[in-house]
């Protein structure tokens, strides 16, 4: 994580499925970790948010890109940067901290996907204005804090390790559902850290969200195909986990992944 610079490879199946399968090599730019960086580097969450994201295409090739994508809390960019390499409509990433945003958009150009930093009214292309369909830019949690044209307008939100601290449950989760489409849903994930429950963390975090009109999604409804042999989500993402990271997942309590949308797909 103290790296300046790190490779991280991305496999992309053909739009049909099938093979063969192109390995590409995202380079992302990092400034280290410490008292006033995070978001600075690239997490583990986010390598294995990535990963699942990776698995949900291959096994959906003409899923994602139909989807409108936000990233909250992007950080160094990553799953944003694989977002779109993976054929995203359009991905919007975020964050709280301007620094974080600045170096996501360095990520951006090093890897040569187009954005704009301009939230324009919406059409078939995110940017109106700038024909570019990527967004790369500040947004704060909270109801108030997302942006008119964008409330109820995105496919697919990911996140990941951003409900380590309760007191932002609630404003994290009111961006949720403001943002979320009729149809969309949320992909969550979070990692254990010394002296935090993951599944306690995550369970808060649900209870919460049920709170402003989130509830947590069976994979039976509404959600992409799982891999031949793969049950669940949580299944879909051990399986990306490599046998040496596996001993330091059960050390730190493990890592979950929720799915979220609105009441209204049961309604």
């Amino acid at each position: 994580m103290n790296l300046p610079l790190r490779s991280i490879p991305l496999r992309i199946a053909p739009a049909r499925g099938g093979t063969p399968v192109n390995t590409i090599q995202l380079e992302i730019r990092q400034d280290g970790v410490g008292p006033g960086k995070t978001g600075m580097a690239v997490w583990n969450s986010a390598l294995l948010l990535g990963r699942l994201l990776e698995a949900i295409v291959a096994a959906n090739p003409n899923w994602l890109p139909t989807k409108r994508v936000v990233e909250v809390g992007c950080g160094a960019g990553l799953v944003s940067l694989m977002a779109s390499k993976l054929g995203a409509k359009s991905v919007w990433a975020t964050d709280g901290n301007p620094a974080a945003v600045s170096l996501t958009q360095s990520n951006f150009d090093l890897n040569e996907i187009p954005y704009t930093t301009t939230i324009d009214p919406l059409d078939d292309n995110v940017g109106s204005n700038s024909g570019c369909n990527n967004i790369v830019s500040v947004m704060q949690w909270g109801e108030l804090q997302v942006p008119l044209e964008w409330m109820g307008q995105v496919d697919v939100i990911f996140g990941s390790d951003l409900t380590y601290n309760s007191g932002s449950w609630r404003v994290l989760a009111e961006t949720m559902e403001s943002l979320l489409s009729k149809t969309g849903i949320v992909i969550y994930l979070s990692l254990g850290h010394s002296g935090f429950n993951v599944r306690g963390e995550m369970d808060g975090f649900v209870n919460v969200a049920k709170q402003v009109g989130l509830i947590e999604l069976s994979i039976r409804d509404n959600f992409p195909s799982l891999p031949t042999g793969i049950s669940s989500l949580d299944a879909l993402l051990q399986s990306v986990v490599l046998p040496s990271e596996r001993p330091i997942l059960a050390a730190t309590g493990g890592a979950q992944v929720i799915v979220l949308c609105g009441r209204w797909i049961h309604a």
